[in-house]
């Protein structure tokens, strides 16, 4: 449905607005829109990003979950809906381990209509969607300059996503020289019912706040988004993959200064942390198309709680996982997961993590 806003303007004049739901033949040049917006960045996403996180999504739902402002026929402001399944890390909420969620992404007004309360708008826009929907809880992750904006408008509230920041030595690190393991890439969709059951285990069961993924996300949205760059660990050499066991799989992306730990996992049952961090950082590392290439050294950035596994097993076994300078650690955490519970049934806690459930969204399931 189409909604007016009309905005008041110095002067006695005033802007006119109409607020409604994309169309299907417009996603193409609200992408366009988007990254004209975000074009400010220092590596600013093309239009065929925002197209792709469309189309790759088999959440998606329709169109109209993409919410925009008009003037006078154009696109001057974007609101987009994500369909999302929230992991509690193992808490029973009802007679579910996971939450309805509604992600907020693509926020961005056109600078000459911004502070007209368009964000705000939209926002309220999509709030009634999601309630209509009955969701129970809405997530975004925001810079620090617009917590005020989204504790203001929908009472969002901050959550803790410990990280921290290690060196490793490049020289330092060897490849694989163990028999009992084979790495290679992914392979969608063999390795799709594997991946889904060990990501289930290791993160879903674990961390608060984690998307729960379909065998559908993994093949239509994961497989593209992390294409060669997602490594796997399995305990066979040759043959194919449908008769491999995968222990553990890696991502890595680059970012700034250093390179992030985009998606990891491991079958604890079969091999720990820091043996497979030991054999695929390795991999990972040298695929990243010169990044570092001058440097003797890297910084990787990783969540604390798989740092803090690694560390564990280090200090049983001084021999894994040398290139790690441990000395060098520092954390830096990210606040800047948001949420909004709409269900009254659930407590905050659910999703915000405590020390026993830490809060966890791969950077590979950002919006």
């Amino acid at each position: 449905n189409e909604e007016r806003y009309e905005k008041a303007l110095e002067g006695g004049w005033k802007a006119d607005y109409i607020i409604r739901g994309l169309k299907e033949d417009e996603i193409a040049s609200w992408a366009q829109f988007c990254a004209s917006i975000f074009a400010y960045k220092a590596n600013p996403p093309p239009a065929s990003y925002f197209e792709r996180h469309y189309y790759n999504d088999p959440n998606r739902g329709q169109a109209s979950l993409i919410r925009v402002a008009c003037y006078n026929g154009e696109i001057v402001a974007s609101c987009r809906l994500f369909l999302k399944k929230v992991s509690t890390g193992g808490k029973t909420i009802g007679d579910a381990t996971y939450l309805k969620g509604g992600g907020i992404g693509e926020v961005c007004t056109t600078e000459k209509h911004r502070k007209r309360g368009l964000s705000k708008v939209l926002l309220q826009n999509v709030m009634e969607i999601m309630k209509e929907r009955q969701l129970q809880v809405s997530l975004l992750h925001a810079a620090p300059s617009f917590f005020p904006v989204y504790e203001k408008a929908g009472n969002y509230q901050c959550t803790l996503s410990k990280w921290s920041v290690a060196k490793l030595t490049k020289t330092s690190a060897t490849s694989n020289d163990d028999s009992s393991f084979t790495i290679r890439n992914a392979i969608f969709p063999n390795d799709t019912d594997q991946l889904c059951k060990l990501h289930k285990t290791y993160s879903e069961n674990t961390f608060a706040g984690c998307i729960v993924r379909s065998p559908e996300y993994w093949n239509d949205y994961l497989s593209k988004e992390l294409g060669t760059s997602l490594w796997v660990l399995t305990t066979t050499s040759g043959g194919s993959s449908s008769s491999s066991n995968i222990v553990g799989w890696l991502s890595l992306r680059p970012r700034g200064d250093r390179v992030q730990l985009r998606e990891f996992g491991v079958d604890s049952t079969a091999i720990g942390t820091a043996k497979a961090l030991e054999l695929l950082l390795p991999c990972a590392m040298k695929a990243l198309n010169g990044v570092g290439d001058d440097d003797e050294c890297l910084l990787l950035a990783l969540p604390t709680v798989v740092l803090d596994q690694a560390k564990v097993e280090c200090q049983q076994n001084s021999e894994l996982l040398t290139n790690l300078d441990w000395e060098s650690v520092v954390e830096e955490n990210d606040q800047g997961w948001m949420y909004k519970i709409l269900d009254d049934q659930v407590p905050f806690d659910a999703i915000s993590g405590e020390t026993t459930t830490p809060h966890l969204i791969w950077p590979a399931d950002s919006f």
